[in-house]
C-alpha cells in the first residue's frame, strides 16, 4: 500500500468520523509500518473500538482491574506515552480536590501536573527538573485531613503522593519510573472514581495522540505554546502557586516566617529567569481584594533602606503590606495565565516581568530580609 493510499484513508476518515473508516486508516498505517503494532493492541487494551475492529485484541475483563496489567500494555510505547496515560488518569483528582479545597488550587495537585504536561512537549532535563520541584513542593507543603472523612482524605492523600511521583518520574527517565506512577494513579484513583472512568481517559488520550499526527509521536501536539513550556515560566508558575498556597485561605504569621522565606527567596529567584514577552490589547485583570488574616503582631513593621546606594535615612516597612501587595500582583498575572490561550500567557508572563521589576521584587526582598531575621530567631518582640 502507498503513502498516497493511507493519506486517502485519513482523509475519509477526518470527513466522515465513522469508526469503521478510522479502523482502516489504522490498520493501513500498521501493515505499512507507519504505526507500531503496539500502538494498535494498547489502544484496543483500553477500549477504543476502531482499534479492534482494525486486528488489535480486545482486553480480558479480568485484566482490566490490574493497574499493572495496563503498565505492561504501554511500556513498549516509551516513557512519555506511561506518562502521559498517568497525567490522563490524574486528571480526574484535580476537580475533586478543588471541590474539597474551595481557594486553594496552588496547593493542590494542579501545579504538578502543569509542570509533567510542560514536559511532555518539551521532556528535556530542565522541564523534568521543574516537574521533581514541583512533586517536593507539594510534600512540603502537608494539609492534615480527617481519616474518617474519605471524600476529602482521598483527594489530599492522592495530591500528596501520587501527583508527586508523577514529577518525580521524570529526571529518573526509565520505563519503570513511570510506569510506577501510572500504578500509583490508578491505585489511588481507583478508591474515589470509577475504574471505566479512567479507562476511558486513558484511551482518549492515547487516541489523540495516534489521531493527531501521521506518524506515532514521542510528544504531545496539545501543547504548542512554546512560552508556556518554558522551563523558566514552568519554574515561575510552580513559584506563584506555592507562594499563594501559604498566604490565602489561613491565617499568616510569626510561625510561617521559615516557609514564607522560602516562597519569597525561589520566587524572586525564578522571576530573575522570566523571559521577554509582548502584551497584548487584553484589558488588565481584576485586583484582588485585601487579604486581613496576618498576624505578626509587632514584628509586623520593620525598618528598611530603601536605595541601599543612596544617602536616604531609613524607611518603614510592612510585613502585611509587602506579602499582600505580592500576591496581588501574583494573581492579576495568573488571571491572565489561567486564561489557557498563548494570548494569556504572554499577558501573565509580561505582567509578572514588568511588575517584578516596578513593584512586588522591591516588596519581596525587603520582605524576605525581615522574615530571614524572624526564621534566624534575631527579631524581638516589642
Amino acid at each position: 500500500m502507498s503513502d498516497a493510499e493511507v493519506r486517502a484513508l485519513e482523509r475519509r476518515w477526518r470527513e466522515t468520523g465513522a469508526g469503521d473508516d478510522e479502523a482502516r486508516w489504522l490498520a493501513a498505517r500498521v501493515r505499512t509500518g507507519e504505526l507500531d503494532g503496539a500502538w494498535l493492541e494498547a489502544l484496543a487494551f483500553f477500549g477504543h473500538g476502531p482499534a479492534v475492529l482494525a486486528g488489535g485484541k480486545a482486553p480480558d475483563p479480568w485484566d482490566l482491574d490490574d493497574s499493572n496489567v495496563w503498565g505492561a500494555k504501554l511500556r513498549p510505547l516509551g516513557v512519555p506515552v506511561v506518562i502521559r496515560a498517568a497525567l490522563a488518569a490524574a486528571r480526574l483528582g484535580v476537580e475533586p480536590w478543588e471541590r474539597a479545597h474551595p481557594g486553594q488550587p496552588g496547593r493542590g495537585p494542579r501545579p504538578m501536573l502543569e509542570a509533567v504536561e510542560a514536559w511532555l512537549a518539551c521532556p528535556c532535563a530542565e522541564h523534568a527538573a521543574a516537574a521533581k520541584r514541583a512533586g517536593e513542593a507539594r510534600d512540603d507543603d502537608p494539609i492534615e485531613v480527617d481519616d474518617e472523612d474519605e471524600e476529602v482524605e482521598v483527594p489530599v492523600r492522592w495530591a500528596v503522593s501520587t501527583a508527586g511521583r508523577l514529577g518525580r518520574a521524570l529526571p529518573a527517565g526509565t520505563v519503570a519510573a513511570a510506569t510506577q506512577a501510572l500504578h500509583s494513579v490508578a491505585r489511588d484513583l481507583k478508591r474515589n472514581v470509577e475504574r471505566a472512568v479512567i479507562l476511558a481517559a486513558i484511551r482518549d488520550a492515547l487516541a489523540r495522540v495516534v489521531q493527531g499526527q501521521a506518524s506515532a509521536p514521542a510528544t504531545s501536539a496539545a501543547v504548542e505554546d512554546v512560552l508556556r513550556a518554558d522551563p523558566a515560566v514552568v519554574r515561575f508558575v510552580v513559584a506563584v502557586r506555592v507562594y499563594l498556597a501559604l498566604v490565602e485561605g489561613r491565617t499568616v504569621g510569626v510561625a510561617d516566617a521559615r516557609p514564607l522565606a522560602g516562597a519569597l527567596a525561589e520566587l524572586v529567584a525564578a522571576a530573575l529567569d522570566l523571559p521577554d514577552a509582548e502584551p497584548t490589547d487584553a484589558e488588565d485583570a481584576p485586583r484582588p481584594a485585601e487579604l486581613v488574616d496576618f498576624a505578626f503582631d509587632s514584628l509586623n513593621d520593620y525598618r528598611e533602606i530603601f536605595d541601599p546606594y543612596g544617602e536616604t535615612a531609613p524607611v518603614g516597612g510592612s510585613l502585611m503590606d509587602d506579602l499582600d501587595d505580592i500576591r496581588g500582583d501574583l494573581r492579576e498575572g495568573l488571571h491572565h495565565y489561567e486564561l489557557d490561550t498563548s494570548e494569556g500567557t504572554r499577558d501573565a508572563v509580561f505582567s509578572w516581568r514588568f511588575d517584578f521589576e516596578s513593584h512586588w521584587g522591591e516588596h519581596a526582598t525587603s520582605a524576605l530580609r525581615a522574615l530571614y531575621w524572624i526564621a534566624s530567631g534575631r527579631a524581638e518582640r516589642a
